[in-house]
């Protein structure tokens, strides 16, 4: 039996993550004309992840199929609860 389910899940957002940027000292403060500064980045904004519980991939079923980059994958409950993914 092949059973292949699709899903169209809303994204959940993962609480804000805090970021703190310690910046160094700069050339002024030193003295030193040749002393860059440090170059602070950034910080990469959250990214969503979605989260979706087991029962709703298998349903009533123990494993499903997932096709990924022309490939299909077998996604399996054991008998001991424990998921195995298999090509």
């Amino acid at each position: 039996m092949r059973i292949i389910i699709i899903c169209d899940m809303k994204p959940v957002m993962p609480p804000t993550l805090q970021t703190s940027v310690n910046a160094g000292a700069s050339s002024a403060a030193t003295g030193d004309p040749l002393r860059k500064a440090p170059e602070t980045a950034a910080p990469n904004p959250p990214v969503a992840q979605r989260v979706v519980p087991s029962r709703q991939l298998f349903g009533v079923a123990n494993e499903v199929l997932i096709e990924h980059a022309g490939f299909t994958y077998r996604l399996r409950i054991t008998q001991a609860n424990k998921l195995i993914l298999t090509k």
